[in-house]
């Protein structure tokens, strides 16, 4: 297998799959409550689940880039391993990732108000805001017991 290399388990853990559920739920509720009231659309659906689970995914690549920037994950710290602390991924990497999910997020956010109405785009912008605002920033949230607001 000459070329090609293995993803690190570093990549996997900073999205962190195991937390997606906290995209998905609301989104799965959400689509009950309007299956209930007769406007369930399957496209709208598909794109908020991927766009939830895309910036939750952001979310946690920024919490792994911001938390190694800030000092406060080590290596060899208890839990899962932090790819950009433990030297396997690059800051830069991180950060360009970060803002990588975040561009397709946007994207599908847009694609969006093709289904839906324009005030959409001020909720995304304030969902990116937070999930910036969750280990970045002069203040960051998680870091101030505001990380689940």
């Amino acid at each position: 297998m000459s070329g090609v290399r293995p993803v690190k388990a570093g990549w996997f853990n900073a999205f962190r799959p195991w937390t997606l559920h906290g995209a998905v739920v609301p989104v799965l509720i959400g689509g009950a409550v309007a299956l209930h009231h007769g406007s369930f659309d399957i496209i709208m659906f598909i794109l908020v689940l991927i766009g939830g689970c895309l910036l939750q995914s952001a979310a946690n690549l920024l919490n792994t880039y911001g938390d190694f920037k800030n000092g406060i994950d080590r290596k060899g710290r208890a839990g899962f391993r932090r790819g950009v602390t433990e030297g396997e991924i690059r800051p830069e990497s991180m950060k360009t990732a970060t803002f990588a999910v975040l561009a397709l997020a946007a994207g599908v956010g847009c694609t969006m108000l093709i289904y839906g109405p324009w005030w959409l785009v001020v909720v995304g912008i304030l969902i990116m805001i937070f999930a910036l605002a969750y280990s970045a920033g002069p203040y960051p949230l998680s870091h101030h017991g505001l990380g689940d607001l």
